[in-house]
């Protein structure tokens, strides 16, 4: 019965069970725990930290012409047309706005023209996903394409928006759906950072999401989640960013910030699901796994209800995503 409590404590604490192994004799119960042996010294982590920082801070900040087209939205006094006039100025910013009005997210795969592409958008939001187009022309330009700027956060993009309005809460689905893009821009950096990654990506094969981010934080001293936060502070995203950007592991902690406005709890809650049904639907998370918070704030408590949800999401997404 010991050896039964300590393994479910294991795993309520997030140790994965690929970590701890069972055997049972006539003679012998054998109960072994393997916990890693080349942790790095604190030098090595306040090196890494300090790479890490000097690494945020030479990267470029959003270009002038980005925060000319923000500041156009931001503005009572402008038109559809003229800011489809000056994102037109770009071709890159122009051509990735029209790709994201395409995108399961909105149209599908409707949109030619550029002023129909910021009315899909939403002028009152179309601020925010810029910032994520901003951010991710940076991160490509000095990492190259991967996973984390391209198939993953379209989908937990997605995911977001969906269950922002599947639970009322419509007002949220645009700031859910960017957040949702943004939620990983920090691995990018910390992959590209931290010595022997290719070994790191090895040890994190098969474990379950918590797992992941606690290997980060014993390998370099940092999650991905805390440089995506540096990040978001650098770009001077919106406070209701920055928070689902560092908290989107962190529900519990998340719970924890009373003094921030009520959406920024529900964004957080929103990304870290969506983020958690991405994972479980690429068979990198187990449903024991999920914070017991947040399936209780979406009153999926069963695993049941989470795999129907997960079936649901994903086969709107993928049948938006062929249009």
């Amino acid at each position: 019965m010991g050896l039964i409590l300590a393994i479910l404590s294991l795993r309520n604490v997030g140790i994965s069970r690929h970590l701890f192994y069972y055997a049972h004799t006539e003679k012998r119960s054998t109960f072994t725990f393997e916990v890693p042996v080349n942790l790095a010294s604190q030098n090595k982590l306040k090196e890494i930290e300090t790479g890490l920082i000097s690494e945020v801070k030479d990267l470029p900040t959003l270009s002038e012409q980005l925060n000319r087209i923000m500041q156009l939205c931001d503005s009572p006094d402008s038109s559809i047309k003229q800011i489809a006039g000056e994102i037109q100025r770009d071709q890159t910013i122009a051509g990735q706005l029209l790709k994201l009005a395409n995108s399961g997210g909105f149209a599908g795969g409707r949109i030619v023209e550029l002023e129909e592409a910021v009315k899909v958008v939403g002028l009152k939001h179309i601020s925010q996903f810029l910032l994520q187009i901003g951010s991710f022309n940076i991160l490509i330009e000095r990492y190259g394409e991967t996973r984390e700027l391209s198939e993953h956060p379209m989908r937990v993009g997605y995911f977001s928006r969906s269950l922002a309005r599947r639970h009322e809460r419509a007002k949220l689905a645009d700031y859910a759906y960017v957040a949702g893009l943004l939620h990983d821009i920090g691995k990018v950096v910390l992959l590209s950072t931290i010595e022997r990654k290719a070994e790191l990506e090895k040890v994190a094969e098969d474990r379950d999401l918590r797992d992941r981010v606690r290997l980060e934080e014993l390998a370099c001293g940092a999650s991905h989640a805390l440089v995506g936060a540096l990040l978001a502070h650098k770009w001077n995203f919106p406070d209701i960013l920055k928070l689902a950007i560092e908290y989107h592991h962190s529900p519990a902690r998340a719970a924890l910030l009373t003094e921030e406005p009520k959406d920024h709890y529900e964004i957080i809650m929103i990304v870290y699901m969506a983020n958690a049904i991405s994972d479980y639907l690429d068979k990198r998370l187990a449903f024991w796994a999920v914070a017991p918070v947040a399936l209780e704030y979406f009153n999926l408590t069963t695993e049941d209800a989470f795999k129907m949800t997960a079936a649901t999401l994903n086969g709107e997404f993928l049948e938006l995503s062929e249009r």
